[in-house]
Parts: structure tokens; sequence; C-alpha cells
């Protein structure tokens, strides 16, 4: 019932296998495609078949045939193929806008055909040698290579070239269907791998945290205070007006996009809560800012910037503008003397979980390999642990680089 059923869905096609006294076939392509098929159209009811195969022919190559021999049915994916074989020679010319190129083709050199060609020229052959063996007399259109033979001859269509184009057709659909099985699958492992690094990325800053907390109170220096937890609901409203709604340092937009809260004078300097020290940035400038005093920062990016307090630049200012003036300027003195003291940066935290990450990855792959190596091999497997150990921690630091998250925020 299910094959009766997908039989009626199909459409019935009448498909033209046309050869010349050379043995080559001739095909069509058509414009938007770009595989090459048989001359075919579709078959009215009540419409002979053998007819709309001279007629597609002619339209679609501007060749003329007679008498088109039935060779059988052939079950596509959405059509079923009424096969006829004809003989005809001379140049194609196509005659309808859709056919791009008509030529003859020798099976024996490689062409992009669609898949059902193969099919379709194989059950050709087989319908002709099955024709050659029941009735020498029958009378059937040569595919043989230059003989006038009325049989359809082997040498024209051999059935090697036919065994070579299906295994590629083969390889192409099962190519395919593996891209369409394995790009989710890929996808989902990257999305794993990256939640993964994400995690242990931040595990190692936070060991890092650790560590420089414990140096510091051991050595006497001092962290860096924590960030607010949260603000006045009506404290950033207030600093927008106040601000026209712009970045403070290269006037981007902040009505509609990320902003930070930044100190004017930094807390670990000093400053304080107060409305009066507060200004917003967005995040790209509250970043490169990092924890240098409003003055010092308008005073290294002086080309750019106004001076003086408060003061907003009278036109847009790129990110990419301030980072080349970061290449040829330098910071003032003040703020050297306050980094040269014992406050670790962001940059510090970040180097400290690169040189963690390093270890770590080291330890885990030589701990876990090295009960698995021969005694012999323990030096290479040393190596080869350190060189991951190193490129781990490299990746921690050029991630953190690539997201601004070794610079003070």
């Amino acid at each position: 019932m299910g094959t009766h059923n997908r039989r009626k869905s199909l459409y019935a096609r009448a498909t033209a296998v046309v050869v010349n006294p050379q043995g080559h076939v001739l095909v069509v392509k058509h414009r938007r495609q770009t595989e090459w098929a048989l001359p075919s159209g579709h078959v009215e009811e009540g419409e002979d078949p053998a007819r709309r195969a001279v007629i597609e022919v002619a339209q679609e190559t501007g060749l003329g045939i007679t008498s088109p021999t039935y060779m059988g049915l052939h079950e596509g994916a959405r059509a079923v193929h009424e096969i006829f074989l004809a003989e005809a020679d001379g140049d194609p010319s196509p005659d309808l806008k859709d056919v791009e190129e008509a030529v003859w083709w020798d099976p024996d050199t490689p062409l992009g055909v669609q898949p059902h060609v193969i099919h379709i020229l194989e059950m050709v052959l087989e319908s002709a040698e099955q024709t050659e063996q029941d009735a020498d007399d029958s009378e059937v259109p040569s595919v043989s290579s230059g003989k006038d033979s009325a049989s359809v001859d082997a040498q024209g269509i051999t059935d090697a070239p036919m065994r070579d184009a299906t295994k590629l057709d083969r390889v192409k659909y099962f190519a395919a269907t593996a891209g369409r099985v394995l790009a989710p699958v890929a996808k989902l492992t990257f999305n794993v791998l990256w939640a993964l690094t994400m995690v242990l990325w931040k595990a190692f800053l936070r060991a890092a945290d650790v560590i420089i907390v414990l140096s510091l109170m051991w050595e006497g220096g001092r962290p860096k205070p924590g960030k607010h937890i949260s603000w006045d609901p009506k404290l950033r409203p207030l600093l927008l007006q106040s601000q026209n709604g712009i970045c403070m340092y290269c006037r981007a937009s902040l009505r509609r996009k990320p902003s930070d809260i930044d100190h004017m004078m930094p807390t670990v300097r000093g400053g304080s809560d107060d409305i009066d020290n507060l200004q917003l940035l967005c995040p790209g400038c509250n970043r490169r800012k990092s924890d240098r005093t409003d003055e010092e920062f308008r005073w290294r990016y002086a080309e750019l910037l106004p001076q003086g307090g408060r003061m907003i630049p009278a036109r847009r200012i790129r990110q990419s503008d301030f980072k080349a003036l970061t290449k040829t300027t330098h910071d003032p003195q003040t703020y050297t003397l306050f980094k040269s003291g014992k406050y670790y940066t962001a940059g510090k935290k970040v180097s400290g979980g690169a040189l963690i990450a390093g270890i770590a990855v080291f330890l885990i792959l030589f701990l876990s390999l090295n009960n698995l190596a021969k005694p012999e091999d323990a030096t290479n497997l040393g190596t080869a642990c350190v060189v991951v150990g190193i490129l781990a921690g490299l990746g921690v630091r050029s991630r953190a680089w690539y997201t601004g998250k070794d610079q003070e925020d």
C-alpha cells in the first residue's frame, strides 16, 4: 500500500537517451543548476510519452529524432522516467531560455551529471545487452565507437565508466549525508569545548586571585578592593542626563548601549563614591582608563581629549584612534610611580592565572600518562607535556588579551 501511494505521488516524465555514431550521449544543463541532465519533459495525462520525448529533444537541443525505442521505466526520487533511446548527430543548439547549454558527452570523460543519469544509462546498457541476446535482428541505435550497427555496444557506454561514475555518485551522496549529520555534532562539540574553556579559565583566574591575595597578606601589600555589587538605581540616569547620554571620552552613545560607572579618582587611590567623583564611560574607554585618574588619562591622550575635568571632546573618537596613540605615548610619572608599588593589576592576575593553567595542565597530563609510558619514553613524555602546558598558559593569556580582561575596569 505504501509503495502504491508513493507511485501515485510521483509524476511521469519522458526522458530521451540520444547517442551519436561516436557513442557520445546528449546531455543538457538548465539554468540555475550545476549538474547535467538528459533531455526530458513532463508527460500530461493522455499524452504519448514517445512524442513528448521527441518534442523535448527538439526544444532543449535543437536536434531531431524519429521513432525512439522504448527502453523501460526508471523510478527516481520525484518522478517516474519513461526512457526512450534514439540516435542523432550534429551540433546541438538549445531553443529554450531555461537551457543554458547542450553537449555530446563521452561517458569515459568525468562530468558532473545528476545521479539518476548514471542509473538510466546503466539501465539502457543492460536492456540493450538483453535485447541483443534475445533477438539479434532487433534494431537499436548504436552507441558504439564509429560503428553503424543497430545495437547498443558496450564499447560506447562501458561498464567501467558506469561503475566509476556510480562510485563517485555514492561518494558524493555519503559526503553530503555525513556533512548534514556531522555539522550539528561538530557545532555541539565546539560549544561544549568553549564552555569548558570558559569554566577552566575562570577557575584559573580565581586560583590566581587567591594566591595573589595570600602573597599580599604575607608581604603586607594591598589587593584591589572588590567591585560594587550594585549602585543606586537613580544614579545612572542622573549621570546619563548630565553627560547628554554620551561617553565622557569618546562621545559614544550610551542611551541604548552598555555603560560603566567609573571613578574619576579610583578608589584604590583614595577616591570616593560621591557623585562628583563618578562618570559614565563606554566599556572600551573604561577598560582603557584602567586605574588611572581622569587627569592622567587625559594627559596621555592629550591629542584626542580636552584637558580639564568633565570636558567632552567635540568629535567622535574611535577606539582604534586611542589604540594607535597608545603606541606612541606614555603614562605620566604619577601613574608610573603608583604602578611600581605592590598593587597587583588585572594584567598581573591574568598572567598568574596563565602560569597556574600551564602548570596544572602539565601536571595533569604527566601524572596521567606517566604510568602508561615506558621508562625510556619519560623524557619525551615530559617534554611533550611541558609544550602542551606552555600552549595552555599562552592560550589563557591570549584569550584574556583578546577579550580585554587583562585591563582594569
